[in-house]
Formats: structure tokens, C-alpha cells, sequence
């Protein structure tokens, strides 16, 4: 007997397709709404530096710090005061800014200029609205001007925040990338750090600095998105 004449059904296997997340920049609503965030930061430590509640914030991590003294950590404060200084801003927006234009990326040397000014610019203003004095503490070092906010934690955070921002965009491997966030990420906790180790800065003056720069820097983000676009 010879089969039949009837076609034979072939079963297909069917695989079934997984989407895959696509991971999306941040759009400039959300960096904004980061921006708001950093402000109602900034404005609240501001309305708050009276209080008992941040005088005895401030006093018990100054008392913490005492225990970390030593000529290592002397010579790192000094380090990052003399980074921190007009001078020392300047060299390292200058330096940043060459990088660029010799990668040509006029616009994010550029930034980095407007970062720098307009950190300290918006940090003098705030200085002077507060005027609040600096510690009363035998300090390792001496700094002029009022307290709130820092001015090292207000430009570092703006200067290393876009650097960071910017080297990201063109890093191609996950170790590049992780490598430029920690080494930023460092950076900036050491221009505020070693403010409140050496006794020229509360800590609550370092907090709002990181705040106000933090503020601006996404400013600077959705800025370089639109130029860059």
C-alpha cells in the first residue's frame, strides 16, 4: 500500500522573541526634576543653618574627624586647598578645556569654561546671602569669606561633574566607563571632604555646595544635549 496523497504538515518550531531593554538616556524633564531636587536641597539646609538640629549635625562629624589627624591626610587637604584655589580651578579648566579642543569638541571645552564660572558665580551670590561665618576651630589652614556654601564642593562638583559627563559620552567599554565614575565620584567627595578636615568649612557648608553644583551641572547636561543634538 502506497500512502496516501495527503501533504504532510511539518511542524515549525517557534522561538519565542525576548525584547530586550534599551536603556535611555535621561531626558531633559527628569535632569530638570533633578535640578528642582538639588535645589529644594540647597534652599533647605539655607533656611535651616540656625537650627539646633544642624549645629549639632555639624558639630558631631567635626568631632568625628579629629581622629583621622595625621601628616598623610594633612598633605591631601593641602593638596586639594591649592586645587581648590582661584588658581588651581583655573589650571584645571584650562587644562580640561585644551583636552577638548584637541579632540575637537569645541562645545564641551566650551562647557567646561561655563562651568567654572558659572559655579563660582552662583556660589558667590549664595555666599553673600547667607553670609554665614566659617568654624570657629583651630583649622589647618586659613580660608577668607563666609561658609555657605563651599565654594570647592559648589565648582568641583560642576568642573569634575560635567568632565565626567562628557568623557562617559565617548567611553566604549563598561571598565572605561566605571573607571571615569569612580575616579570623579572621588574627586568631588575629596574637594569637600578635606574642607571639613582641615576646619575651614561646616559640613552642612559642603553639603549645600554639592547641592548648588549639582544643581547647575544638569542645567549643564540638558544645555550640552541640545548643543550636541
Amino acid at each position: 500500500m502506497f500512502p496516501s496523497n495527503q501533504k504532510t504538515r511539518r511542524k515549525t518550531m517557534t522561538v519565542p522573541i525576548t525584547r530586550i531593554p534599551i536603556r535611555r538616556k535621561a531626558g531633559p524633564g527628569r535632569l530638570l526634576l533633578l535640578t528642582a531636587l538639588f535645589l529644594a536641597i540647597f534652599f533647605s539646609i539655607g533656611a535651616a543653618l540656625e537650627s539646633s538640629g544642624v549645629k549639632a549635625f555639624d558639630t558631631s562629624i567635626h568631632d568625628a574627624t579629629r581622629s583621622l589627624k595625621g601628616s598623610a591626610a594633612d598633605a591631601v587637604a593641602r593638596a586639594f586647598d591649592a586645587a581648590g584655589s582661584t588658581v588651581g580651578f583655573a589650571a584645571i579648566t584650562l587644562l580640561l578645556a585644551g583636552v577638548f579642543l584637541a579632540l575637537r569638541r569645541g562645545w564641551d571645552a566650551v562647557l567646561t569654561a561655563a562651568a567654572t564660572v558659572g559655579a563660582w558665580g552662583l556660589n558667590t551670590i549664595a555666599k553673600h546671602v547667607y553670609d554665614r561665618p566659617r568654624p570657629e576651630l583651630e583649622a589647618l589652614f586659613t580660608a577668607d569669606g563666609f561658609g555657605y556654601p563651599s565654594g570647592n564642593a559648589t565648582i568641583g562638583a560642576a568642573l569634575v561633574g560635567f568632565a565626567a559627563i562628557a568623557f562617559l559620552s565617548e567611553a566604549r567599554t563598561p571598565g572605561a566607563k566605571t573607571a571615569i565614575a569612580i575616579a570623579a565620584a572621588a574627586l568631588v567627595l575629596l574637594f569637600g571632604a578635606t574642607r571639613i578636615y582641615a576646619g575651614v568649612h561646616y559640613p552642612t557648608d559642603i553639603i549645600g555646595g554639592y547641592a548648588l553644583g549639582f544643581a547647575y551641572l544638569t542645567v549643564l547636561a540638558v544645555l550640552r544635549r541640545r548643543l550636541l543634538s
